[in-house]
């Protein structure tokens, strides 16, 4: 038993007269203790078991109490106990978990400890009588002692910090598990385990009710890992606290839209983006950070949500897709940021979204209210005085390390920082200027400045507040610094100091000294920020710079908007070819270049950007993007007919994508011509691989096999790794689709051996994926394996969602056919997920397929029919023959074990005739196996025994292995089709 210090007794009782029941606060620990799975027991024991078995338990916990001077004060399936001393209430629990581990059956609790003030109430007699409890306890120390005890693991014991910090000595250990931020508390709160010689002292598992944070740069962020888009911090939070506590109120409150509002610069994104990195833990589905600052109409908002999200729309409607996007995530946050300029709009996008997506919080900044129902307003106000203060002085500091401040400082910071209106952006522009002008100079300046703003009754006008401060802060640049902030106006998502040498003109001299001279200047000045070797500008610098360009066309016709942009799509069209991994985080720019380039006529460059763009694109989506620019593009009468010709076949190509064939059969083919009437035999022999691909969906295998072996012969004759590559692939697809796959795996080993040699990562990857699929169709699933796992660290180094979602699938299909049932679903339903959010239709039928054997694999027989005829529907919406087949195939044998041969017979027949029609003779021949099981069941002995044997020829023609789908096939097929007695 622990050895326990003296106790202190509770406080006695007042000396005037008490009421019987009137309330008496004192400080106690709580203990509540509960029973792991006891309604679980309940049902195996039975009542009259679990009535015995609670009898004895009740006895042994009171017989504890009395020896370790507790009171209960309620009771469930285990005990609310108050002690005088936290020493009491887990040498109580210790005693307790023992006690209960003895019984027969045993028995495990979990037990949580807190300490602090209670109010103890007393019922009245008659109302004891009647069944009330003698003594109800009440205050903030109830609620957070059941948190704590719903972590606990069975048998442990947890405690707060609060009660740790007054326990007195004990025998037992007692240590912390970390921060854990609990349900309903602002704050997190430590916890700690209390146990003897035989706990394990394992750490808690996150749960509904408090999840693990740890402490990072003043942030306590949740243990586990949550997905988002929430920009990293690139410094210290500073202030807000009511706002924060306003927002976490709401947040456990259910409310669903929250409007954080204030005039621009009041830092109302700091502020939410802080309270999402702050309660992370509470979105399972993720919290999404969507820039609307760009957004001027409907479709920018689609466009800036998508973004946000990861979402591809596709073809579908925007709005309807994102909504779809959202509510399958469950639990999440999603931050609509700068929403005032689209505030018109919200019901149309935002009131559905909030109607589709049910378990989805969302929080806009904006400048109004959006008057939407339901809406929860959080109006910042202008930051707290010390607070404002606070934030000169840190942002100087980090700025300017050695800067000393004096009396006379404080009191200028004070003066100045309110004539900055304590808006965090100025000020922060402002401590950027220290030391180049004291704080008493810069508040001699502002008040020049702001004078001149001033309303007629004295008080500076607001409307112009953010102007005010970045007019003053460009008065201080120099010239040089002010031409080159104008200029960088036209990068989009940031930009290299390379791309800056390119694009700005500087002043005479050394042109890149002179360039990054006034770069660093403007990042000392704030006006820039540097992050992973990027330059950035907020918006607000943006757009405010962007006005000064406008004024610079006097000076030189070439610091003209229009002259910038063109050196900005210059280099760009010439510097992001090739290397896509290293030119993604170049796609804004990429596109915004495209389309000004488009804008004003400038064809020369509007070819390469383009097909920049769409090399980013393909992989990462959304390819809707690209489909958009390429039309655009096209829509160019000035093009050069070669030009043309290279876009025709990428927008083709983009089409397929799409699952649009017969505009990309159109497309392709205008390319194919184009390109021959221009000479360009690159790009005709990429077009005819393209063409070749849609040709094999479509069944015309034939013509395929002849378009796959061209582009072959001509990628060897033009030495062009990624022609020969994508259209070696191609014809292993072709091998793979009439079922001769170790041809198809020759031609996959081929490529890898290519992409390796030249380096091609992306073509690696593909034929990694490929070659894994050949070797499942030949039966070596544990090969498939190896290649899938190598091919989707290719894919997530690339960022390659399209194959990275493929291979999901695929490995999902091999997990479930070993028994993981639980991964395999995770993985399809993480396939599902990227084919959807990138509009990938053939993915999808897929996967839905997938998950359709999987459901039918575990006897739910109606899920597996929902998945099967979703995948058929998607298959049928893109014209997907051959997949049609298949499918029909896995849903038709469903469907005649479920009880209607008729429906089951007919569904199988017409998959068949699918299937031969697209020439796919291994999907030929397992359908055959599913229909002579059919045959089996409906007794049609002779159909079934023909079909068979022409399914045995066509595994004959394949030289399939053992262990392949079709040899399992055939095997089911064979058992099927034995007279009733005879040994399988």
């Amino acid at each position: 038993m622990a050895a326990i210090s003296a106790r202190v007794p509770l406080p006695p009782a007042p000396p005037r007269p008490r009421s019987e029941t009137e309330p008496m606060s004192e400080h106690a620990a709580l203990l509540q203790i509960d029973i792991v799975d006891s309604t679980k027991l309940g049902e195996a024991l039975g009542d009259a078991a679990m009535s015995a078995l609670w009898t004895e338990h009740d006895r042994l916990a009171r017989d504890l109490l009395r020896e370790w001077r507790g009171r209960e004060i309620d009771k469930s399936d285990g005990f609310l106990l108050l002690f005088a001393e936290v020493g009491d209430a887990i040498g109580y629990a210790t005693a307790y978990h023992r006690a209960v581990a003895g019984l027969r059956p045993s028995l495990g609790a979990r037990a949580g400890v807190h300490a602090g003030p209670v109010i103890t109430r007393a019922n009245p007699a008659l109302d004891v009588a009647r069944g009330a409890k003698p003594l109800e306890v009440e205050g903030a120390v109830k609620p957070i002692t059941a948190r704590v005890m719903s972590l606990a693991r069975s048998g442990q014991t947890l405690l707060t910090g609060q009660a740790s910090a007054v326990l007195a000595t004990t025998s037992l250990r007692v240590r912390s598990h970390g921060h854990w931020r609990l349900k309903g508390v602002a704050d997190p709160i430590e916890l700690f385990e209390a146990g003897d010689e035989r706990s394990d002292f394992l750490p808690p598992e996150d749960g509904d009710k408090g999840y693990r944070v740890v402490l990072e740069q003043e942030i306590w962020r949740p243990l586990r890992d949550v997905p988002n888009t929430l920009p990293a911090e690139r410094d210290t939070f500073i202030g807000r606290s009511a706002d924060l506590r306003r927002l976490a109120d709401l947040l456990h409150s259910g409310a669903r839209l929250i409007s954080v509002v204030g005039t621009g610069g009041m830092g109302k994104t700091r502020v939410v983006l802080h309270f999402a990195r702050r309660w992370l833990g509470e979105f399972a589905g993720g919290a999404w950070f969507c820039d609307l600052s760009e957004a001027r109409d409907a479709d920018g908002i689609y466009s800036a949500v998508a973004q946000g999200l990861d979402v591809n729309l596709g073809r579908s409607d925007p709005r309807a897709r994102l909504a779809e996007a959202i509510a399958g995530r469950g639990r999440c946050l999603v931050i609509l940021d700068n929403f005032e300029q689209v505030a018109a709009l919200a019901a149309d996008t935002l009131g559905h979204w909030l109607d589709r997506a049910p378990q989805a919080l969302f929080i806009t900044t904006t400048r109004e209210r959006l008057a939407l129902v339901g809406e929860h307003a959080v109006v910042l106000d202008p930051m707290a005085p010390p607070d404002a203060a606070g934030l000169f002085v840190r942002r100087g500091l980090v700025h300017h390390p050695g800067l000393r401040f004096g009396l006379d400082d404080e009191q200028a910071i004070d003066r100045l920082v309110e004539l900055l209106d304590r808006l965090p952006l100025a000020i922060e522009l402002a401590a950027g200027r220290l030391p180049l002008m004291s704080p008493q100079a810069m508040l001699a300046r502002i008040d020049q400045r702001f004078t001149l703003l001033s309303a007629r009754s004295g008080r500076p006008k607001r409307q112009s507040t953010l102007r005010a401060a970045f007019d003053w802060s460009w008065e201080l640049l120099t010239q040089a610094e002010q031409r080159a902030l104008a200029q960088v106006s036209v990068f989009a998502g940031g930009f290299t100091l390379e791309a800056a040498e390119n694009v700005l003109l500087a002043e005479e001299g050394n042109l890149a000294t002179s360039v990054f001279a006034a770069l660093a200047s403007l990042v000392d000045k704030s006006f820039l920020r540097v992050t992973d070797d990027r330059f950035g500008l907020l918006v607000s610098v943006r757009e405010y710079a962007a006005t000064k360009l406008a004024a610079l066309s006097a000076q030189a016709a070439s610091l003209a908007p229009a002259a910038v942009e063109a050196r900005h799509g210059g280099w760009f069209a010439r510097s992001a070819r090739g290397a896509t991994s290293r030119n993604e985080p170049e796609l804004e720019n990429i596109l915004a270049a495209a389309r000004r380039a488009i804008a004003r006529g400038d064809a020369d460059i509007v070819a390469p950007l383009s097909d920049n763009a769409w090399r980013i694109l393909e992989g990462r989506g959304p390819v809707r993007v690209a489909a958009e620019v390429l039309e655009s593009a096209l829509a160019m009468t000035s093009l050069s007919q070669a030009d043309r010709a290279r876009l025709v076949g990428i927008y083709g190509r983009c089409l397929l994508v799409l699952g649009d064939s017969k505009r990309a059969r159109e497309q392709l083919a205008h390319a194919i011509a184009g390109a021959q009437a221009e000479g360009l035999k690159l790009e005709e022999l990429i077009a005819l691989s393209s063409l070749a691909e849609l040709n094999l969906v479509e069944g015309h295998v034939d013509e395929a096999k002849r378009q796959y072996e061209e582009a072959v012969q001509g990628g060897e004759r033009l030495a062009d790794g990624p022609l020969l590559c994508a259209a070696l692939n191609g014809l292993g697809l072709y091998f793979d689709h009439v079922g001769e796959f170790r041809r198809a795996r020759e031609r996959y080993q081929r490529a890898l051996e290519i992409a390796r040699r030249t380096g091609d990562r992306r073509w690696e990857g593909g034929a990694l994926l490929n070659l894994g699929v050949a070797e499942y169709n030949l039966g070596n699933r544990a090969l498939a394996k190896l290649h899938y796992d190598d091919a989707i660290v290719v894919a997530r180094q690339l960022g390659d969602r399209t194959w990275e979602g493929t291979l999901l699938c695929n490995l999902g299909l091999i997990k479930l056919e070993d028994g993981d049932v639980e991964q395999a679903r995770a993985d399809l339903n993480q396939s599902l997920v990227l084919a959807r959010e990138g509009g990938l239709s053939k993915m999808e039928s897929v996967v839905l397929c997938n998950i359709g054997l999987l459901d039918e694999s575990l006897g739910n027989s109606g899920a597996a029919e929902a998945a099967y005829r979703d995948a058929l529907r998607v298959a049928h919406q893109r014209g997907d023959q051959r997949s049609q087949g298949q499918f029909l195939g896995y849903l038709g044998l469903l469907v005649a074990r479920e009880g209607d041969p008729v429906q089951g017979r007919g569904l199988l027949q017409e998959g068949i005739a699918l299937l031969r029609r697209v020439q796919d003779r291994s999907s030929l021949a397992i359908a055959l196996c599913q229909y002579v099981q059919g045959c089996a069941l409906w007794g049609d002995g002779t159909d079934g025994k023909a079909s068979l044997d022409e399914a045995m020829a066509i595994a004959a023609e394949s030289a399939v292995a053992a262990g392949a789908e079709l040899s399992v096939a055939l095997k089911g097929a064979k058992r099927a089709m034995e007279p009733a007695g005879e040994p399988g």
